[in-house]
């Protein structure tokens, strides 16, 4: 509990209301002292009362990228059955899990006994990662805003944060950034002269599940993909995103991640013109994807590689 900007006057006041007091021998001003010295107990009982047992959770409903902010919204369940909560406000413990950039809280005026309520709110995270958020801080100054109180309780929550979106490299048939972030676009196949069935191939993350020929998946013992002239005609990019090479550790950190950041970018672009993207992550080959699940693992793979140990 600590007193607000309108305690300490309040506070402040009341001392002076006590040295009148006893300077005085006033009954009048011990009366008032009285009336005062109760608003005091009074108000730490009715917080107590109003953030006493509720229970908070937390969504966020879209991606986290690095240094964006992120749409979320509060949960708060009331679970007394005759009391309401009043002027509760929620904000987030900082924790050395969680690297986040300013202050995430939302205020809900009132909560119903037996009710929830929801407060809309955003996060912002400084890092790509894993983020673990692990406690809430529940505070109210109901009734008086003489006092603010609050209680932290545990509301683990693991965040999967995408690198930040870096600068665009151009459209070129074939790029290699100053960064050390390649870039080649793979021939197109020939479409059969039918112009429907151009043969079957091995079946990747983010492929249509319709288009697996289970025939020929059984005989083969693997999952094959049937690929016509839509599929053969689009686009195959491949990335290659490796290690920097630089004097000192810091600068080789940092030029990792702006190759980081770039990939990011150019992933993000070419899927969503609905090309297939294959990544070759620190010599390591990812395998093809497209679509929103090809989407979701290649970032997933920039947002948790490091840098190698060798390299640092």
């Amino acid at each position: 509990m600590r007193p607000t900007k309108e305690g300490w006057v309040f506070l402040s006041t009341m001392l002076a209301v006590a040295l009148a007091a006893l300077n005085t021998g006033n009954n009048l001003l011990y009366l008032v002292l009285s009336a005062m010295l109760a608003l005091v107990a009074v108000s730490s009982v009715l917080s107590e009362w109003s953030i006493r047992s509720l229970r908070v959770s937390r969504t966020l409903e879209e991606e986290a990228f690095a240094g964006q902010p992120v749409a979320g919204r509060w949960q708060v369940h009331n679970p007394r059955s005759l009391t309401t909560a009043i002027d509760i406000r929620l904000e987030e413990v900082s924790t050395r899990h969680a690297s986040l950039v300013g202050t995430t809280q939302a205020e809900v005026n009132e909560i119903g006994a037996a009710c929830r309520a929801t407060a809309p709110a955003t996060w912002c995270f400084a890092q790509r990662g894993i983020h673990r958020i692990e406690a809430v801080r529940i505070s109210t100054s109901w009734p008086f805003g003489i006092f603010r109180k609050w209680y932290e309780r545990e509301a683990q929550m693991d965040v999967l944060v995408f690198p930040r979106r870096g600068r665009r490299a151009q459209e070129k048939p074939s790029f290699v950034s100053s960064t050390g972030t390649s870039e080649r676009v793979r021939p197109r196949p020939r479409p059969s002269a039918r112009g429907d069935f151009f043969g079957l191939r091995e079946h990747r993350v983010g492929d249509d599940s319709r288009m697996i020929h289970w025939r020929s998946s059984a005989r083969r013992g693997q999952l094959l993909s049937v690929e016509n002239e839509e599929a053969g005609s689009s686009r195959k990019v491949e990335l290659r995103v490796d290690a920097p090479v630089a004097s000192d550790l810091m600068q080789r950190s940092q030029l990792f991640e702006e190759r980081i950041e770039e990939a990011t970018a150019r992933i993000c672009d070419l899927l969503d013109d609905g090309s297939e993207v294959r990544l070759i992550l620190l010599g390591k080959p990812l395998t093809p994807a497209r679509g929103a699940p090809g989407r979701h693992y290649l970032l997933r793979s920039l947002a948790l590689v490091e840098l190698p140990e060798g390299d640092r």
